[in-house]
């Protein structure tokens, strides 16, 4: 196994007495199939004065609150000065350079996560492409389950659980504190996307169809695939693949199954072409896959764990 497999077998856990991180979650074995969102690292640090990160090009979508102090963030030709209780974004393929304050630096606590909707789950919460700085009240709170998911961080099922009831928790606080307005809708595009998901969550096992999806649902499939695409950020037939996909790897490793059983179960006929998407999707065979176990390396020196993502 080279380097870089190795890397995705293994989750980070930092712990000093200024820093706080958990990463590459993401790449444990516990499939988060229909998850809203899915979290990839989540941390803590009280920032010496003057610390900066950047400028830095992030491939997911991260959140820190600042509990204490203050800072600032730049971001496309924006200047923002930042401090308690507000929260500041960084989203993917987006240059960004934040610094703590020489006087007051901040104490923050962040979550990063990737996933189909995330881009509603940010507006939701009051973010735009503004608008990258909100207030969220009282800090504190979100950063009180952060520091619940920290503590919950061995590789476990249960575990895995509490986390991602912690992160929605988290993002419900958030969300319910800007009190965004809904947007009223007859028929709203959220709600047709909405049914298709639960249509190919409830057949991935069978033959599907989008026109066949479309059609239960009283729409055509070119509405359908521009809305989820819109939606979603990717294709019915993608989101499809990636869950049939995502179900069998939880399989392989949940399960004594055969590899050509996972296969039909999740609604590939032929062996060899599911093999094939498999390894394109997780970069091994299914077998391979299989003999995998994720491990919990834990360091007490910030960047001392050298994982997949550069916090």
């Amino acid at each position: 196994m080279d380097n870089e497999q190795e890397k995705r077998n293994t989750v980070g856990y930092t712990e000093s007495s200024d820093y706080r991180c958990l990463e590459d979650l993401e790449e444990t074995r516990f499939m988060e199939n229909s998850k809203m969102i899915r979290l990839d690292y989540c941390g803590m640090e009280r920032c010496t004065p003057g610390y900066a990160f950047g400028p830095y090009i992030r491939e997911n979508y991260v959140i820190h609150f600042v509990v204490e102090g203050k800072g600032t963030l730049q971001v496309e030709g924006k200047y923002y000065e930042i401090g308690k209780n507000q929260a500041f974004l960084l989203r993917p393929g987006v240059e960004t350079i934040y610094q703590a304050d020489r006087k007051d630096p901040w104490m923050y606590a962040w979550i990063g996560f990737h996933g189909y909707p995330c881009e509603n789950l940010i507006e939701r919460m009051g973010f735009s492409t503004q608008q990258d700085v909100i207030d969220v009240g009282d800090a504190g709170i979100p950063a009180g389950y952060i520091s619940q998911m920290l503590d919950h961080r061995e590789l476990t099922f249960a575990d895995y659980l509490r986390r991602g009831a912690f992160l929605e928790l988290l993002l419900a606080d958030v969300i319910a504190y800007a009190d965004v307005p809904e947007k009223k809708e007859h028929f709203s595009e959220e709600a047709y996307v909405e049914l298709a998901v639960k249509e190919i969550i409830a057949n991935y096992g069978h033959p599907v169809r989008v026109s066949s999806i479309a059609n239960k649902i009283g729409i055509n499939r070119s509405y359908l695939s521009i809305i989820f695409k819109k939606r979603m950020g990717v294709s019915p037939q993608q989101y499809l693949i990636d869950f049939r996909l995502e179900k069998a790897a939880e399989l392989i490793q949940e399960t004594g199954m055969a590899v050509r059983a996972v296969a039909a179960v999740v609604g590939y006929t032929d062996p060899l072409t599911f093999s094939k998407a498999f390894k394109q999707k997780y970069g091994c065979s299914p077998s391979l896959f299989r003999e995998k176990s994720p491990e919990l390396m834990k360091t007490d020196l910030k960047g001392k764990y050298a994982g997949i993502h550069n916090l």
